[in-house]
């Protein structure tokens, strides 16, 4: 919205952006508080309502939104409130630091940037780290609760309406649905690499190599620890989570999967893993079904692991290709232009074809969510 207003009006200036976007967050936050008091009230004098509990499950919808609310604005907000502090050095250096957005000397007495500071590190409290900080705390002091929704989800069940699990996944469940319960933390890491890829789009702008070389990093750790724990639970993977719970259950009884166990109340976790058979075999085994072939490759497709992790590995090739596109270029070779143009013109056309894949891929997962349901245990 932001871009689609300043591409209507050009001469927005930076200090005005600035603070249309950071009074984003805060006018969702002050909607949030108006409708919530406003319904309390209503609930609390009307009929009568005086348990907290009962309060905070007709808030629990709301606080759903602003959390998703909240993710969704993070990067772009983050980025701008960084921007703040973006001072760099002139070329060649004159011994001032200036202020990237404006080109107004960094410090300056009445700037824009002491003018915004306040503004800044007011963001960076509240929504930089504060949303991540609250959203963690939450997660980690009722860890067994939302772990216990996860199994449940996995159950293909519920927990009762009065149930504080059935409270804490009405408020907090955007935020951990997605994962594995050993992952329900996951979300932070995901926050943590938006924070540090806006930080290296700004603070690094000044050397291009540089800065997509650090993205890189940063993407590369986000792979491997995707590859390495696998944190998403698609409708695929029940069975998967369902028997590892058991087993951990089993192995130690007095630990905490056993305690989650017991939770579950009557219901087995194990009875209701389903008992499939190899369906790649046909007959005897010997012969392998082509359409059983296809259906187990859709199965892995259509994994919201695997989606994470082909994008991750997309998006670290494209910042490598920067890397060598910035690299193939005369002035840091010492060659001729036409040495290099056939590389970079071949770098353009695979950074074209990898990213045009990667959507594509992306849009028939998304497309594949939407219409096809998931089996039922």
């Amino acid at each position: 919205m932001i871009l689609f207003v300043q591409c209507l009006v050009p001469d927005v200036s930076f200090e005005q952006k600035f603070s249309a976007v950071l009074a984003m967050p805060f006018v969702v936050l002050g909607l949030f508080a108006l409708y919530n008091t406003c319904r309390f009230l209503f609930f609390r004098f009307v009929f009568r309502q005086r348990g907290w509990r009962a309060h905070l499950r007709n808030m629990a919808g709301s606080i759903s939104v602003l959390l998703v609310l909240l993710f969704l604005m993070y990067l772009y907000v983050t980025k701008t409130i960084l921007s703040v502090f973006e001072c760099q050095p002139t070329s060649p250096p004159d011994g001032k630091l200036y202020l990237q957005a404006v080109f107004e000397e960094c410090g300056k007495p009445g700037g824009v940037q002491v003018r915004l500071i306040p503004w800044a590190v007011l963001g960076i409290i509240t929504i930089v780290l504060g949303y991540p900080a609250f959203v963690l705390t939450m997660l980690l002091r009722h860890r067994e609760t939302a772990m216990e929704d996860q199994l449940l989800r996995a159950l293909d069940m519920s927990s009762p309406q009065a149930s504080w699990t059935a409270l804490f996944r009405a408020m907090m469940g955007r935020s951990y649905y997605q994962f594995k319960p050993d992952y329900v933390w996951w979300l932070i890491l995901v926050l943590t690499r938006k924070f540090f890829i806006a930080f290296s789009s700004l603070m690094f702008n000044r050397n291009p190599a540089f800065q997509m070389a650090f993205c890189l990093l940063v993407l590369f750790l986000a792979y491997a620890m995707q590859v390495r724990y696998r944190p998403y639970m698609p409708a695929s993977e029940f069975d998967d989570v369902l028997e590892y719970s058991n087993r951990m259950a089993r192995k130690n009884p007095h630990g905490l999967y056993n305690r989650l166990r017991q939770r579950l109340l009557t219901v087995d976790a194990q009875s209701k893993k389903r008992t499939t058979s190899n369906t790649l075999a046909a007959g005897s085994g010997a012969r392998i079904s082509a359409a059983a072939l296809l259906g187990h490759m859709y199965v892995f497709l259509t994994n919201y692991n695997t989606l994470e992790a082909c994008l991750l590995f997309s998006a670290s090739l494209v910042t490598l290709m920067g890397v060598m596109y910035q690299s193939a270029t005369p002035a840091l070779s010492g060659f001729d232009e036409a040495y290099y143009a056939s590389a970079r013109e071949s770098i353009t056309f695979f950074l074209m074809l990898l990213v045009a894949v990667s959507i594509t891929y992306y849009i028939a997962v998304l497309l594949s969510d939407l219409t096809v349901r998931p089996p039922l245990h």
